[in-house]
């Protein structure tokens, strides 16, 4: 979810209407039950069978791997600060109105 913007959440439904773009349905809905599925009960399995977080579960499987869990913290932390300046600027415009 944190891979699209709010521009695109706003925008996109008006030109999909726009446009017809009704048949990006069916690929989509395919790649979430294919991919996005899978890649979401591998991380929690992962995490249920390590019972530790992001460092120690890719520093389980190999030791080199644990600068994986520390990007994962660091994107996690930037998009924490990015969204949370966003949504006050959205809050804040939606107030002033």
């Amino acid at each position: 979810g944190s891979a699209v913007g709010f521009g695109n959440v706003w925008r996109f439904p008006s030109l999909v209407y726009e446009y017809g773009g009704g048949a990006f349905l069916v690929p989509y809905s395919l790649a979430l039950v294919f991919v996005g599925l899978p890649i979401l009960v591998l991380e929690i399995s992962l995490g249920q069978y390590y019972e530790t977080g992001d460092v120690d579960v890719f520093g389980g499987i190999h030791k080199r791997l644990r600068g994986v869990g520390l990007s994962s913290i660091a994107c996690g932390y930037m998009l924490v600060t990015y969204y949370s300046m966003l949504l006050s600027w959205v809050a804040h415009a939606f107030f002033d109105s």
